[in-house]
C-alpha cells in the first residue's frame, strides 16, 4: 500500500509539473512545416514576450491497482506573473468522485528566496521555498518546450477560444524532448521528497505525448490538451523494477485554457502575511 501511494504521488506531482509548462513564454527557434511552421514560429516570439497570464486547469488521472480504482480529477485556476514571480493557485481535487480539501496557495518570489503561503479552510500557513521550485510557473522560460519541439505536426481546424479566433495544431511531443522538459521543470525539491531524483523520473518516462493547440493568429496560445497515459504508464513500469504491482494507467489527460495575457496582477492579501 505504501509502495502505491508512493507510485500516484509521484506521478501526480509528474503530471502537474509537464501541465504547468505551456502557458509561459518561450525562447524563440525553429521548427519545420509550412503554414505550421511560420504560426508555430510566431507563437514561439509572442510567448517570449508574456509577462502575466491566468489559466485554468483540469487534469483526470485515472488508474488501476490491483483490485482498486482510482479515478482523481484537479481543478485549478491560476494567475501568474513573471520578473519578479508571483503565483496565485486555487485548487480542487476529487477522489472517485468524492470532495477532497479545497486550497488556495500563493508563491511569492522576493530577491533570491522565495516563500509559499497556503489557506487551508481559512487557516494560513507559510514556508519558504526553492526558487527553482517556481522555475514550471515562469513565463519566460516553458512554451519553448511544445512550440519548438512539436513532430509530426498539422493544422487540423479552427475553433474560438474565450472569444478568439484559433487555429488548431496537433502533434507529438517525443520522450527524449518530456526528458528534457523534466530536466529543467524545478521538480527536484518534489522528486527528492519522494527518495528520487529527476534525472530518475526522467529516465523513466518512455513514449511520445500527443499534444494539441489553439494558436491566435497572432501567436497567443489560447489552450492546449495533453494526452500522458503512455508517458504515465512507462514511469510506473519503471517505478515497480520489474515488480507485478498490477498497475495500469487508464487515462491521463490535462487540458489548459490560458488568457489574460499581460493582464494579470498577482499580491498577496494581508491576512496571509505573518504577523510581525
Amino acid at each position: 500500500m505504501k509502495f502505491r501511494k508512493r507510485i500516484l504521488a509521484t506521478a501526480m506531482t509528474v503530471a502537474m509539473a509537464v501541465a504547468m509548462a505551456g502557458c509561459g513564454g518561450g525562447n524563440g527557434g525553429d521548427t519545420k512545416g509550412a503554414d505550421v511552421e511560420t504560426l508555430l514560429k510566431t507563437a514561439s516570439e509572442k510567448m517570449a514576450t508574456v509577462k502575466s497570464y491566468s489559466a485554468d486547469m483540469t487534469m483526470n488521472f485515472d488508474m488501476e491497482m490491483g483490485e482498486e480504482k482510482a479515478s482523481t480529477e484537479i481543478n485549478a485556476k491560476m494567475d501568474a506573473m513573471s520578473d519578479p514571480l508571483k503565483l496565485k493557485m486555487d485548487m480542487s481535487t476529487k477522489v472517485n468522485g468524492q470532495e477532497m480539501q479545497a486550497f488556495q496557495m500563493y508563491a511569492i518570489q522576493e530577491g533570491e528566496t522565495a516563500t509559499s503561503y497556503v489557506n487551508v479552510g481559512g487557516q494560513w500557513a507559510n514556508q519558504p521555498i526553492s526558487i527553482d521550485d517556481l522555475a514550471q510557473y515562469n513565463a519566460d522560460a516553458n512554451m519553448d518546450l511544445y512550440l519548438n519541439n512539436l513532430s509530426n505536426f498539422s493544422a487540423t481546424g479552427s475553433e474560438t477560444i474565450n472569444g478568439k479566433e484559433t487555429t488548431v495544431v496537433e502533434g507529438v511531443l517525443t520522450g527524449d524532448a518530456m526528458k528534457e522538459a523534466l530536466q529543467t521543470s524545478g521538480l527536484e525539491s518534489a522528486t527528492a521528497g519522494m527518495g528520487m531524483s529527476v534525472d530518475e523520473v526522467a529516465s523513466m518516462m518512455q513514449g511520445d505525448m500527443p499534444v494539441k493547440m489553439w494558436i491566435t493568429e497572432d501567436g497567443y496560445v489560447m489552450q492546449y490538451d495533453l494526452d500522458m497515459t503512455a508517458l504515465m504508464q512507462g514511469l510506473m513500469d519503471g517505478m515497480s523494477q520489474g515488480q507485478d504491482t498490477g498497475v495500469k494507467v487508464s487515462n491521463v489527460t490535462i487540458k489548459m485554457t490560458c488568457d489574460n495575457y499581460d493582464n494579470v496582477t498577482v499580491e498577496l492579501p494581508a491576512e496571509a502575511k505573518p504577523a510581525a
